[in-house]
């Protein structure tokens, strides 16, 4: 059954990058593409919006119920993309 729009779980974050862009660059699309294939399902989408010479990135990331954003923090918090990608922003 698909969930109403009303229903979705929005997450919202401003982050400093502490290392070259290039760094936060490479760990994010690892986290990205490990999402891709094992992420939950209930995340509807997740975007991440900065440039290179930044130190400030946004990310944008849209669940399809609470449940989902529970699960998909407790999986990732084990993964050492995760770990990686949280190493590069403050």
């Amino acid at each position: 059954m698909k969930r109403q729009a009303t229903e979705y779980v929005t997450l919202v974050e401003a982050l400093e990058v502490t290392m070259p862009f290039e760094e936060f660059q490479r760990a994010i699309d690892a986290v990205a593409d490990r999402l891709e294939t094992e992420g939950v399902r209930g995340l509807v989408s997740l975007n991440f919006y900065g440039e290179s010479g930044s130190n400030e990135v946004g990310a944008i990331l849209t669940f399809s119920d609470s449940e989902s954003m529970l699960k998909h923090m407790d999986m990732v918090t084990s993964w050492k993309e995760y770990e990686t990608f949280f190493d590069t922003v403050k």
